[in-house]
């Protein structure tokens, strides 16, 4: 089964994707007894209850958080918060799977205000993030991922709406998406885009919890067949589309899966040999998954390279930087692909060949025997003085002989 995060219109709080699973079929009263009992250790504020209620967001029926609580303090150490959300996980027996996410969704949301305000963790305080709402928010998510059994399993999200415009917060205005927000999505490879509208539609917890659930974000969904659907409505009622998140749960195809990729080419018509070698080592380094180089002619009957080279969101500057600097080209076109891709597992086996014992890693694919990683094959055929080929057969043979 696989899960997709669908944040692409009205993007993602802690509230929407709790109650995206509850309207999908989460057991609403085991997640209001769980969240009611943790917030009850966490001083300063009172938890009377939550509910959840099917509202309209334009013309979409979704479900809605409703928090009764008193007495919000005005900021809170985020060591506490933290430590009440790991023990509440013990204490509602969670899952592995789902007490990791949850320890990881707050950890995630504190090294994020601790890189903003330049602060180690251990001092930050939360403020907007204080309330007894975080708590909520991320144990009554783990909670509901428990009830559904969707960890471990297959998690996507599309790329995540941010909105736009101007934020008023306890330091005072920002621009959205706000600090806390980049530094949460940089690096993770989700793809963040501006609007529809011009006020917030992320927010800090919201995108803690997404990149400590997601294992990859798609433009496109997966290869599924949808089995339930749950819309978590956010608080606000926007004109022109619907306020909610979508959550979209499915059996998955038999063998393949796919995801998007970007693809850059440019054509080079004085690049020498040496030179394009070079350039296909180094883009592979800044983080490029394929780099194909092709004969072509250009204008004028010149012949040319055409350099073809496909990179996930997160690698994309520094991909497209390497290829500039190291062909000199003046310019690259730039599209975004989807990539249908077989299903590969991956393992680590000691060997022995030759009379010694190597340590080498191997992929299969569904149906297909294991093959040895090339620079796993070239290393042991350099350290034994062989011919690539012929250590290439002897590896692949004790792999699928058994190799531990």
């Amino acid at each position: 089964m696989a899960l997709v995060i669908d944040a692409q219109v009205a993007g993602i709080s802690g509230d929407m994707l709790l109650c995206s699973l509850v309207h999908m079929g989460a057991d609403a009263s085991r997640i209001e007894s769980g969240v009611v009992r943790a917030a009850s250790g966490l001083g300063g504020e009172e938890l009377r209850g939550v509910s959840f209620e099917r509202v309209r967001r334009c013309g979409l029926e979704a479900t809605a958080l409703r928090v009764d609580s008193s007495g919000a303090p005005h900021s809170r150490s985020a060591s506490e918060l933290e430590a009440r959300i790991v023990s509440s996980a013990a204490e509602c027996s969670l899952s592995a799977p789902a007490a990791k996410f949850a320890a990881s969704s707050a950890r995630t949301l504190i090294a994020a205000e601790s890189a903003v305000h330049g602060v180690e963790a251990s001092s930050v305080h939360l403020h907007e993030a204080a309330g007894v709402d975080t708590l909520v928010d991320i144990l009554g998510t783990a909670i509901a991922l428990d009830d559904l059994g969707v960890l471990p399993g297959r998690v996507v999200c599309t790329p995540v709406a941010v909105g736009g415009g101007l934020l008023e917060f306890s330091h005072g205005i920002a621009s959205n998406p706000a600090g806390a927000i980049l530094e949460i999505f940089r690096g993770r490879g989700i793809e963040m885009r501006g609007g529809p509208t011009d006020s917030e539609l992320t927010t800090p917890t919201g995108a803690s919890m997404l990149v400590s659930l997601a294992g990859e974000c798609a433009r496109f969904y997966p290869p599924m067949r949808p089995v339930a659907v749950g819309y978590g409505a956010g608080s606000a009622d926007h004109k022109g589309f619907p306020n909610a998140l979508k959550a979209v749960r499915g059996e998955e195809g038999a063998a393949l899966a796919s995801d998007t990729v970007r693809v850059l080419e440019t054509n080079v018509d004085d690049v020498p040999g040496d030179a394009m070698a070079h350039a296909i080592g180094a883009l592979m380094a800044s983080g490029a998954l394929d780099v194909t180089v092709s004969p072509g002619v250009t204008k004028k009957g010149r012949p040319c390279s055409l350099v073809s080279v496909i990179c996930g969101a997160e690698s994309y500057d520094a991909v497209l930087r390497t290829l500039m600097d190291e062909t000199g080209t003046l310019g690259v076109r730039v599209r975004d692909a989807e990539r249908v891709i077989a299903r590969r597992d991956s393992a680590t086996a000691r060997v022995s060949v030759g009379g010694r014992d190597f340590e080498v890693r191997h992929k299969a694919a569904q149906g297909a025997p294991p093959r040895v990683e090339h620079d796993d094959v070239a290393r042991v055929a350099s350290s034994l003085g062989i011919p690539l080929a012929q250590a290439r057969r002897m590896l692949d043979a004790a792999v699928q002989g058994g190799g531990q």
